[in-house]
């Protein structure tokens, strides 16, 4: 057993140094766009019976600051309230079309390339009129609809000693979605998006009121049969990566014990409807089937799950004369990815330290969002500051939980280390003009140049993943993919917008700092600025089209099941 972890470590290990990229070169990908097998970003099982969720307008919601410090009223599960959970965390968020182009589709989660391979399900006890029966549902963003995959039982949830109205929610990855566009670096990016989605969906079932948590203990191969997804071949098949239990928020802590038995009851005997094709033809990219299956998760029983209230108060040490009375649900449905930033724009000093503080002491603290993990791996962030109110231009860094000794050791001997905020360990490195730089580093992409700031998550690496195996790698970047998330909101909160940046130079990275080996890694990059806005391209609300398929057609009637 000691021997199979140690290869698939350096499987692990081999993969991340081959899927860098470098000055000299890219990581392996295709060498140009085959934009005729561009795969469907949607995922449709053909011939499953099909019921339409409500198209809920709703603006008002609890304030932003409000999720995670403040207890809001538990709302019951119902057809209303499990359409806005979808809707705040999965669904389309607006079309846009520009001149000469075909309208493309945005979601809540945010995904790289906008190529979505995040596929999510659903384990309920009940809905709507088929009372007390348990079922797999796989959510369709496009048709916001859920399609039923099978029936499993009568109350098999309950059974389980679930609280009264908690479901599962299953999610995997499509990595063809990913790697038609980033060959093998792929799987990175869509780990990533894991993390984003981890994120969407905790802050959509805190505004409703219930509590997220990961079930840990719960094998890929097991999960990939509870999930339907056992017999998908080929590929365009999707692979199980996580569970998710959603639970009204617990007043008192409950640990919730499952056992193998009764886990193996949700495996679904008869799956109803096929996936839909995503492409035509496919290039293979063998690393990634190896990676993936190194990377897999044994079943450990029973699976345990601590069922806890986790509202913290507000920090008091974060800015108080910034108010922000911003809607959450307004905030998660205006979020977009910014495709050109404003160099001439600065950001005030006190919004800055705004961000900087509260993900500082949320993410050092594991509070909200950041408590679904048990262990917090990311260890500091580098950031590249272009343009910040009273900061010269140059290389800092906010350093969250390590040794900062350490820290200093192994960086260059050069950096200041000058202290900017008594209040947190943000420090000024060395001034230096980063227009440069930091497009240099970021694939040359002007974006990370023209921002406020760029910066890149630096994680424990290499001893994390010696010690608990390679089944560690994929969280790394989910953990990543969450604070993307959370970073995605506050800046918008403040009136900005971010981007996510899966493309840099990880080794340039390194260097800048002095990171020689693989202790420490930087896997996600982020940017946060004001957007120029392309006024050639026009919105469109996300569901136009809905309300005439609904009326002209049969499409969401339950349909035979025999």
């Amino acid at each position: 057993m000691e021997k199979n972890i140690r290869l698939g470590d350096n499987i692990v290990f081999d993969y991340h140094q081959r899927t860098k990229h470098r000055l000299e070169a890219y990581a392996p990908s295709p060498m140009f766009l085959d934009w005729e097998n561009e795969p469907f970003p949607f995922r449709i099982y053909e011939g499953s019976p099909k019921i339409g969720l409500a198209l809920i307008k709703e603006s008002g919601s609890s304030y932003f600051d409000s999720l995670g410090t403040e207890e809001i009223p538990t709302k019951p599960l119902d057809e209303q309230t499990l359409s806005l959970f979808l809707l705040d965390s999965l669904s389309i968020s607006a079309w846009k079309r520009a001149p000469g182009l075909s309208p493309w589709s945005l979601r809540i989660n945010p995904s790289s390339g906008n190529l979505h391979p995040t596929e999510v399900y659903l384990i309920i006890d009940s809905f709507g009129k088929e009372q007390n029966e348990t079922a797999l549902y796989h959510y369709c963003p496009l048709f916001h609809c859920l399609e039923k995959r099978a029936t499993l039982g009568k109350n098999l949830l309950a059974d389980f000693g679930l609280p009264a109205q908690g479901f599962f929610v299953g999610i995997s990855s499509i990595y063809w979605r990913e790697s038609w566009k980033y060959g093998e670096r792929a799987y990175r990016y869509c780990q990533l998006d894991i993390g984003h989605v981890l994120g969407t969906i905790r802050f959509s079932a805190s505004l409703l009121g219930w509590e997220s948590y990961l079930v840990e203990g719960i094998g890929t191969e097991l999960l990939g049969s509870i999930l339907g997804l056992a017999s998908q071949e080929g590929p365009e098949k999707e692979y199980p990566e996580i569970l998710l239990l959603i639970v009204p928020l617990q007043k008192k802590s409950v640990e919730l014990t499952i056992e193998e038995e009764k886990l193996k009851r949700l495996i679904p005997r008869t799956l109803f409807g096929q996936p839909n094709s995503l492409s035509k033809e496919h290039f293979p990219w063998p690393e990634i089937e190896k990676i993936a299956a190194v990377c897999q998760r044994t079943s450990f029983f029973p699976l345990k799950i601590k069922l806890a209230k986790t509202i913290s108060p507000s920090h008091s040490s974060l800015t108080s004369s910034l108010v922000r009375q911003v809607y959450a649900r307004e905030i998660i449905h205006q979020r977009r990815s910014a495709q050109a930033m404003d160099k001439s724009a600065q950001c005030p000093r006190d919004k800055f330290q705004f961000l900087l503080q509260k993900t500082y002491n949320n993410l050092k603290n594991k509070l909200f969002p950041f408590d679904l993990f048990k262990e917090n791996f990311i260890i500091a962030l580098l950031f590249f500051i272009n343009h910040v109110e009273g900061l010269a231009q140059g290389i800092y860094f906010l350093e969250l939980q390590s040794d900062l000794e350490e820290i200093k050791q192994s960086f260059h001997g050069s950096f200041l280390w000058e202290k900017i905020f008594d209040s947190i360990p943000f420090f000024s490195m060395q001034p230096l003009k980063t227009d440069t730089l930091a497009k240099m580093v970021h694939c040359y992409q002007s974006i990370a140049a023209d921002s406020f700031f760029s910066l890149g998550m630096i994680v424990k690496f290499e001893d994390p993943i010696k010690t608990y195996g390679p089944t560690l790698y994929p969280e790394l970047f989910w953990q990543c993919g969450l604070l993307g998330q959370f970073l995605y909101l506050e800046a918008e909160a403040v009136g900005f917008r971010a981007t996510g940046i899966g493309c840099f130079f990880d080794d340039e990275v390194h260097r800048i700092v002095g990171i020689k080996d693989q202790r420490w890694q930087s896997l996600y990059h982020f940017t946060v600025g004001k957007e120029i806005v392309d006024k050639r391209i026009q919105k469109i609300d996300p569901y136009f089209f809905l309300e005439k398929i609904r009326s002209e057609s049969n499409f969401f009637e339950k349909l035979p099941l025999g």
